[in-house]
């Protein structure tokens, strides 16, 4: 009987312990930075050297994607060759940056994971305040909160634990 009163006690000062952790969501970007990151990433020429426009010539104006419609926007034959090339190489498809496909691709991931991602394949004469800028734009666009800290290269936060998550 005093090993199942002892248990009970502990398990109950555990859960306690628990309980009072913060588990409030968190905001990892300001909203000054995706304000310049909305006109960033219809303005930025995101590999001038490689002859890329801005993100939303090949991900569409209002970032859904493409998925190989003639109707979509900007026209596919008003690119410039690049990525003219870059969007056949994916029949058309091109992923889209807001909306709930885009949330459930990174709901198991972190936003490091998306940092890395966009500086890895995209962006290589962009300067990581742009980059941030740009990120931090599209948590917004996807219902995530801004908060008072700037979103940094070294934000590593599941999409999960983000203000204004829910769920995929």
């Amino acid at each position: 009987m005093t090993r199942a009163l002892v248990a009970s006690i502990l398990l109950l000062a555990g859960s306690g312990f628990l309980a009072g952790q913060s588990t409030a969501p968190l905001a990892v970007y300001t909203a000054e930075q995706a304000a310049r990151g909305k006109i960033a990433i219809k303005t930025n020429a995101l590999a001038t050297k490689q002859g890329f426009g801005p993100c939303s010539d090949c991900h569409a104006e209002n970032l859904t994607g493409r998925v190989g419609d003639p109707a979509e926007l900007p026209p596919l034959a008003s690119l410039n060759p690049g990525e003219q090339k870059d969007i056949a190489k994916v029949r058309g498809r091109v992923p889209d940056l807001v909306g709930p496909a885009f949330r459930a691709r990174w709901a198991n991931r972190s936003v490091q994971n998306l940092i890395v991602n966009l500086k890895d394949r995209f962006a290589p004469t962009l300067s990581d305040e742009t980059r941030l800028d740009i990120l931090a734009y599209l948590l917004s666009e996807n219902g995530f909160r801004p908060g008072p800290e700037p979103l940094t290269m070294e934000t590593d936060v599941p999409f999960r634990l983000l203000a204004g998550s829910n769920g995929p």
